[in-house]
């Protein structure tokens, strides 16, 4: 009865990934919204090139293009080589985006194809896997599936899972990747279907984007050694097939190195020194912030359910410090380098771009939190969750009538874009500019409820009500929460 019931409960996860994402692609449709903007379009001629030359040498297909305009853009290709998208024949976008792409754009050569595909591929990755965190760290069934439906029906992911850029692909491959070594974590093993598909996601990171090389290397090292940590019998017999992650990064790394090598005569890849990151930290600084709590950016504005796991983080660390650590490095090596990047928040794309990647992870504490709550679990999912879709309505009102393009771009036009209610902008976070964020006193009033969040975190991982203090397992581990003895008595049963 148990398993039955668990099945169903990933079927209706699954389920609704396809419903939501058939929601926004319809959306977008109904609006003329579907075609490609910014760098999809780039991506697009790149599965064009492969699925009509075979090849990643995309001059020609520019061309062709610019005469019959297949990928249907919004605007006209600029001349071949000279718009910066270019070196010799080859596209400075990695391949791996634009190789995922092509089975749904070989049907009819349609961006909606591609949209409804990515979209599917990415809700449910995030769906399915946080129900498993769910249940890895103790969650009741019925709660776990409540926790599996909030990504579906809150932003980033209802708002921005169609488009056609590497973020969140890489955000959902990188969750996956992480959920995997936890389950290995907590309960010793993962399946085999898991542990493949984990291994794949990990060596394909890089080829969807260059900047992933180094989450790359930190997934790797944890998926290595966070298993058989606290297990010297396992450290002590690390055998050559634990090493497999590691050994798949670092081939990862010799093949982006030859393809760059074989596309752009340079092993280093496309880009140019000086021209990756920013020159100065007053910009960086500003979007770092404003990727956190801007009232059109900021992953907390965007989404409020992340502030649990802000709120959580301390005792995530404190009971649960490598695993802990592992994630927030993880965090640290993308938000940092995107935060740094001079096309700052992710230039003409949906708002928040540079944080899709590794926003999502705060989903992980958030859910340790609640597996600590004993009784009120429910009642906190519930209340969490209708605060959630309460919000997500509110936001709706905006984004579901107009373009989200990045305020970026929207104030270099002379207009505020904007997320929330107009009336409410003046009270704000607004880390849109880098001169006047500093004298804004929302900026300031908004870094100061995060520090407060986070010191209410720190307090409570000391209250004598938590679970987690009267569970003689949990303190004898000290290592995680795993509740490993309530999987082998649901196994029993």
């Amino acid at each position: 009865m148990h398993r039955s019931l668990e099945r169903l409960i990933l079927l209706a996860l699954l389920s609704a990934s396809v419903i939501m994402a058939g929601f926004v692609i319809y959306r977008g449709y109904t609006k003329g919204d579907t075609p490609p903007v910014g760098d999809e379009a780039h991506y697009l001629v790149i599965t064009r090139s492969l699925l009509d030359d075979g090849d990643i040498f995309v001059a020609n297909n520019y061309l062709v293009e610019q005469k019959e305009n297949r990928i249907v853009t919004p605007y006209p290709f600029g001349p071949v080589g000279e718009d910066g998208h270019m070196i010799g024949k080859a596209s400075i976008h990695f391949p791996g985006v634009s190789l995922l792409a092509a089975p749904a754009f070989a049907i009819e050569s349609k961006t909606l194809h591609v949209r409804i595909f990515f979209a599917v591929l990415v809700t449910a990755i995030f769906s399915l896997a946080t129900f498993g965190f769910a249940r890895l760290f103790g969650i009741e069934l019925i709660a776990s599936a409540g926790l599996g439906f909030i990504p579906i029906f809150a932003a980033p992911f209802l708002t921005s899972s169609h488009m056609i850029f590497p973020d969140f692909i890489s955000g959902a491959f990188i969750y996956l990747v992480v959920y995997e070594t936890f389950h290995r974590i907590i309960r010793g093993r993962s399946p085999a279907w898991l542990h493949v598909l984990a291994l794949f996601c990990l060596a394909y990171l890089p080829w969807l984007h260059l900047k992933n090389l180094l989450p790359m290397f930190i997934l790797a090292a944890g998926s290595v050694f966070l298993p058989c940590w606290k297990n010297e019998t396992s450290r002590s017999n690390l055998k050559f097939q634990n090493l497999i992650p590691i050994l798949l990064a670092f081939l990862s790394l010799v093949g982006i190195g030859l393809f760059n090598d074989y596309a752009f005569d340079r092993w280093q890849g496309p880009y140019k020194e000086n021209s990756v990151f920013a020159s100065s930290l007053e910009w960086p600084l500003t979007v770092f912030f404003g990727l956190h709590i801007d009232r059109v950016q900021g992953m907390f504005v965007q989404n409020p359910w992340f502030i649990f796991g802000l709120l959580g983080l301390p005792l995530f660390l404190r009971k649960s410090f490598l695993p802990a650590a592992w994630v927030s490095l993880l965090y640290l090596s993308v938000i940092v380098p995107n935060a740094l990047h001079p096309c700052w928040y992710g230039c003409f794309t949906y708002f928040g771009r540079f944080w899709w990647t590794v926003g999502p992870l705060w989903i992980i504490p958030a859910v340790y939190l609640i597996s600590s709550l004993g009784s009120i679990q429910k009642p906190f999912i519930l209340g969490s969750a209708l605060f959630s879709l309460s919000w997500q309505l509110l936001l709706s009102e905006v984004w579901y009538k107009d373009k989200l393009w990045n305020m970026m771009w929207a104030r270099r036009d002379g207009h505020v874009n904007r997320l929330v209610p107009e009336s409410w902008l003046p009270y704000l976070p607004d880390f849109g500019d880098a001169v006047s964020a500093a004298s804004f006193w929302p900026n300031w009033a908004g870094v100061a409820f995060l520090v407060g969040v986070l010191f209410a975190g720190i307090c409570l991982t000391f209250l004598e009500q938590f679970k987690f203090l009267r569970d003689p397992f949990c303190l004898k581990l000290g290592f995680l929460v795993p509740q490993v003895h309530n999987y082998r008595r649901q196994t029993q049963d």
